[in-house]
């Protein structure tokens, strides 16, 4: 089923090394039968050191730390804080607005309207 995913990596996954860059892929098997048949997408990921504002975001609201996070460029923590908002209210405006304007900041715009999916598990890769 199409739509936006949320992967989360198991507990007993390495934190990353703060300053370093990652590569990920995401691969779906549609067609076990037929592997050359899926679909993938991957992306960089960087671990930076936490500034002093978002320290203090265990103190805030759920909104106040999506723009804490977006505002010193922690994308991925940004957009999924705000997914789970997004989630969990899917008819209050004012995080369907802030939903909208963020994947705009991250010219992700056209996923605005996309439905959210829910099937998988993070495995490893081989």
């Amino acid at each position: 089923k199409a739509g936006l995913m949320r992967l989360i990596l198991p507990a007993t996954a390495k934190p990353l090394n703060v300053g370093q860059s990652y590569s990920w892929t995401l691969s779906v098997y549609c067609d076990p039968a037929k592997p050359s048949s899926s679909v993938f997408v991957n992306g960089t990921i960087q671990r930076v050191a936490p500034v002093a504002s978002l320290q203090r975001r265990n103190k805030t609201s759920p909104m106040e730390q999506v723009n804490l996070y977006a505002a010193n460029g922690i994308w991925y923590d940004a957009l999924d804080s705000l997914a789970v908002l997004y989630r969990a209210n899917p008819r209050d405006r004012s995080v369907v607005s802030a939903w909208t304007s963020l994947l705009q900041q991250v010219n992700l715009d056209s996923l605005a309207k996309t439905s959210f999916s829910e099937c998988c598990t993070a495995q490893p890769s081989r």
